[in-house]
């Protein structure tokens, strides 16, 4: 039954549309409409979006009069979007465009930037954007609206639970956008609120080839969440469609989304988005706008999910159906033989019946129409005949005309006189006779004002008896210029004092004159917006000030930064900029979580503000970074020393409730004017200065340098030609042998990175591995590092050497990564090897920085059969205060205790005690470096028990070290015996 009403309303649109066409004829648009999609044709999520946009709006007779598809996600650079501006810039140029519709947050941010200059400043209407990144893109705009795309995380979890009681992993897919972080941010955040024991792991930095082996593995008491996903890691491009199919056929555990467009394509299903009802909605929206409310009273629509679950997902994993939701949808689902056939045969009649009763409609239509013809032309020989007599009667109008004159000047001063009261009739009124200088009250207003008499004698002295002392003058220079003619209204904003307090109004009136132009009455409004004004307040407070902390803002910074600037510039003085940032500090939120870092940050913010004074003002930038400007310092010397006091600031332990951290900080100092004479200029040299701060072991300052302009670009070109290195396949691991001293033969491998630049040629691994420490990239390069020398070991035991092991650097970057362990653990079953053919190098300065967090991690590989090496051991301030608390299996002695083993005995000392604390806690050593045969024998007298250096081999490639094992027997042993 629900098919044939389906049917019959389809049948009925389409009378009324036929009728509408006949009758009235296509509505023309009005109204120039552009809808930007920074996405090429094709991608659905956009796409429907547009279809739903230009479909709501053709319902009224409005059309999207032009559509771009910008392409701007699929090559997101700056000379694509310098192309794009170009384009429309000409394109556009004398067109009026009134209205923008954006469907993602590139288009949203295009049309935000460009549309004053390209776009006739025209109102901006948003739709698939997520409420965190429109609210950050719309930011100061006061045009603009939308509809959020927020996605219900926690439902689209809460579903794959009831499906699946087994449920305890959950795999999420995203892309590196911002949106899609956020996204997988948000999924994983929501896994943990439905339940504690999941296990959560991101597949955003893997590869697609990598994706599809993951999921083909996947154990079933697993699923996977679909989330904003246009491309992988390495930057490979697909219709969102495909992306599904592929990994539904592959994946081995169901797949759920987050919008509708993966349904039916793979997707077991979800609490999803409609990019067809974003569409519609922001249609909606952007009617109204049209329609003339203004886009900024118009409050974000943000619509519900729903749940939709794909039946043939359902037979395929064996899903009971009293699992799936009543309230769900449930696509694909087949109907039995009787509902097909019945339907059928009943659908069959009531569409011939229908049928014959259109024809029928449309014969009468046709009938009419000719029927209203003959009354047109009947009715338009009549109109002949009127206009003939009225022709007639021209003489007698002429007539009527004169007299209407003669009371033309009676009417005009009626009229004057109720134009009078209109213009001043908005909430109090008042009537001020000049003559007299007496002023009468409404009701109203004298109810506002506190006036118990409804009027007053007078009304400079009562302006200048009841406005606060030094707001008095521009009230009775904007009385006086409207009374000499200067302007055509009276209007201003001041405050008043009234028997209930302190007041805002806005005076508004008009003065009237008389014949002689002697100006004789005044009669205007007033309105209370006191309301308005505690508003704006508010509104100017939160404009200039950090919502967390309380500190003034960056744009609050600006202002001042300026102002000072040109106050130096003028009196020959100097000011100085400390840009603070937290050491470590997103290892507190990755801890301990972001409410014990936005806490730290509260009271990190109250110590800065007590420093603020006269001269000094403190500003946060944002996340962990502080500003603190001294508007005029004598010296630079001065400027260093206030430098000091900040680090000072930090000497003894913060507490958050709880819990106690001791933190430190890195400042970055510049000098204004001599460092330069912009805001944008001084920004970027202090920022420049803490981050050589850090480079230099953090707790520290350091004063700008114009050398590091060149340090900072050279980093910049160094940093793009690392981020082609891997597609380049520039990346070459070499491996150092690492030999048993009791019997010269060779136990395992160091494996060393080279890095063979295109641009560059070879690049030692000290000039590029912060690089990419600072900017993640050493996560991929770290996992290819490690697959590879994976590979390497597995060749080596199918040529027969089944008890080598070969040992990875690993940075703290990283080690932070959730799903390390997990990646590590990939890898060697990838290889096909045992985990104890694997070693983890790491160092102390890397356990330090978040020290239980690091130690977990690395206590679960050494249980899985990895072994730790502790590298460069001996280097660090902590290392035998926690010798005994680390999972370690080896302790490598660095190679500044080696280098003078043959002069000065107090090292010699030093390396036997290390060498003899190591075998005491059962840990094996390894001397690093080894050049020389005296070294060599030193050690062999101290029982180290494995040695690395040139003495016996450098770095090797694969080719030469599977020579080396070869022959290692007859080569090394007597250079150890």
């Amino acid at each position: 039954m629900p098919l044939i009403r389906a049917v019959v309303v389809a049948i009925f649109a389409f009378i009324v549309v036929f009728n509408a066409a006949i009758f009235s004829g296509a509505a023309e648009s009005q109204h120039h409409i552009l809808i930007l999609n920074s996405y090429q044709h094709g991608f659905v999520w956009s796409d429907e979006q547009t279809d739903g946009i230009v479909q709501t709006f053709r319902q009224i007779g409005e059309d999207a009069s032009y559509v771009e598809d910008m392409n701007w996600q699929n090559d997101p650079t700056e000379d694509n979007l310098r192309v794009l501006h170009d384009r429309y810039r000409l394109k556009y140029a004398g067109k009026h465009i009134d209205l923008i519709m954006a469907v993602d947050p590139a288009a949203l941010d295009f049309a935000l930037k460009y549309k004053g200059e390209l776009f006739s400043d025209a109102p901006v209407v948003f739709s698939g954007v997520n409420k965190s990144i429109a609210d950050w893109l719309v930011a100061g705009h006061g045009d603009v609206t939308g509809v959020y795309a927020e996605p219900d995380y926690e439902g689209t979890v809460r579903l794959m639970a009831g499906i699946n009681p087994k449920l305890r992993n959950i795999y999420l897919i995203y892309d590196n956008s911002n949106w899609g972080i956020e996204t997988g941010e948000k999924m994983a955040v929501a896994a943990q609120r439905v339940n504690t024991s999941f296990a959560v792991t991101a597949l955003n930095l893997l590869s697609y080839d990598d994706i599809l082996k993951r999921l083909a593995a996947l154990p079933a008491d697993s699923a996977v969440i679909v989330g904003a996903y246009s491309r992988d890691s390495t930057g490979q491009v697909m219709d969102g469609k495909h992306f599904i199919k592929a990994f539904s056929a592959t994946s081995s555990a169901p797949l759920y989304a987050l919008y509708d467009h993966y349904i039916g394509y793979g997707a077991m299903g979800g609490m999803v988005l409609s990019g067809q009802r974003q569409g519609e909605l922001a249609a909606g929206i952007g009617q109204r706008i049209l329609a003339g409310v203004p886009a900024a009273s118009i409050m974000p629509n943000q619509p519900t999910a729903t749940a939709c679950i794909d039946f043939h997902q359902i037979e395929r994993f064996g899903v009971p159906i009293q699992r799936i939701p009543s309230e769900a949808t449930i696509i694909n689902r087949p109907a039995c033989y009787y509902d097909w056939s019945a339907s059928g045969i009943i659908i069959g009649i009531v569409t011939g019946v229908l049928a014959l009763g259109v024809i029928a409609m449309l014969l009468q239509n046709i009938r009419r129409r000719k029927l209203a013809e003959k009354e047109l032309r009947t009715s338009n020989a009549e109109l002949t005949a009127l206009f003939k007599e009225m022709a007639a009667s021209q003489e007698v109008l002429q007539c009527q005309y004169r007299e209407l004159e003669i009371i033309k000047e009676a009417l005009a001063k009626s009229e004057e006189r109720y134009k009078l009261h209109f213009e001043g009739a908005n909430d109090g009124l008042w009537d001020w006779d000049i003559l007299n200088d007496e002023v009468y009250f409404s009701d109203r207003c004298a109810e506002m004002l506190g006036i118990v008499d409804g009027k007053i004698q007078n009304m400079e002295q009562y302006f200048a008896a009841n406005i606060p002392p030094g707001e008095l003058e521009p009230v009775l220079t904007a009385l006086h210029d409207h009374l000499q003619g200067k302007s055509l209204f009276y209007s201003c904003e001041h405050r008043l004092n009234t028997p209930y307090g302190l007041k805002w109004v806005l005076a508004r009136g008009k003065v009237l004159s008389n014949e002689a132009g002697q100006r004789i009455r005044m009669a205007g409004s007033i309105t209370d917006i006191t309301e308005r004004k505690r508003n704006e307040s508010t509104i100017n407070y939160l404009a200039y000030h950090d919502s967390l902390t309380g500190l003034a803002n960056r744009a609050s910074l600006n202002d001042r930064l300026k102002r000072a600037i040109i106050s130096c510039m003028e009196g020959k003085d100097f000011g100085a900029l400390l840009f603070i940032d937290i050491d470590n500090f997103k290892v507190i939120n990755d801890t301990f979580g972001h409410s014990y870092g936005d806490r730290l940050l509260v009271i990190v913010a109250k110590m800065f503000a007590r420093m603020d004074s006269g001269n000094i003002f403190v500003a946060r930038m944002g996340g962990d970074e502080f500003v603190i400007l001294l508007d005029t310092v004598r010296s630079v010397r001065e400027a260093k020393a206030y430098a000091d006091r900040t680090l000072q600031l930090f000497a003894e332990p913060l507490k958050v409730e709880d819990k106690e951290f001791r933190i430190t900080i890195s400042v970055g100092l510049t000098i204004f004017p001599t460092d330069g004479a912009t805001a944008e200029d001084l920004f970027r040299n202090a920022d420049l200065a803490m981050y050589r701060a850090k480079d230099q072991g953090k707790n520290c300052y350091v004063l700008f340098d114009k050398k590091m302009d060149d340090i900072a670009r050279n980093r910049m070109i160094m940093e793009n030609s690392l981020r082609n290195a891997i597609a380049n396949s520039e990346f070459k691991l070499l491996y150092q042998p690492l030999v048993c001293v009791s019997t010269g033969k060779i136990k395992g491998f160091e494996a060393l990175i080279r890095w063979h630049s295109q641009e560059h040629g070879w690049v030692q691994p000290d000039a590029f591995v912060h690089i990419a420490e600072e900017t993640g990239l050493i996560v991929p390069i770290g996992r290819w590092v490690l697959k590879t020398a994976c590979g390497f070991m597995g060749a080596l035991q199918q040529r027969g050497y089944q008890k080598l092991r070969v040992s990875v650097n690993i940075s703290v970057v990283e080690l932070q990564q959730r799903d390390f362990v997990e990646s590590v653990l990939w890898a060697i079953a990838e290889a096909g090897i045992s985990p104890e053919h694997i070693g983890l190098e790491i160092t102390e300065s890397l356990l330090m920085e978040s020290f239980d967090y690091n130690i977990e991690k690395l206590a679960e590989l050494r249980r899985n059969g990895i072994n730790i090496y502790l590298d460069d051991f001996g280097t660090g301030y902590s290392s035998l205060k926690y010798l005994k608390n680390l999972p370690i299996d080896v302790v490598k002695i660095d190679k500044s205790f080696i280098d003078d083993l043959d002069n000065e005995p107090i090292e010699n000392g030093l390396t036997a005690s290390i060498i003899e604390l190591a075998h005491r806690l059962g840990l094996q050593s390894v001397a690093e470096g080894v050049e020389t045969e005296r070294q060599l024998q030193e050690l062999i007298r101290f029982n180290c028990d494995m040695i690395q250096g040139f003495l016996f081999s450098k770095p090797l490639t694969e080719e030469k070290i599977v020579e080396l094992l070869a022959e290692s027997e007859c080569e090394l042993a007597p250079k150890i015996k």
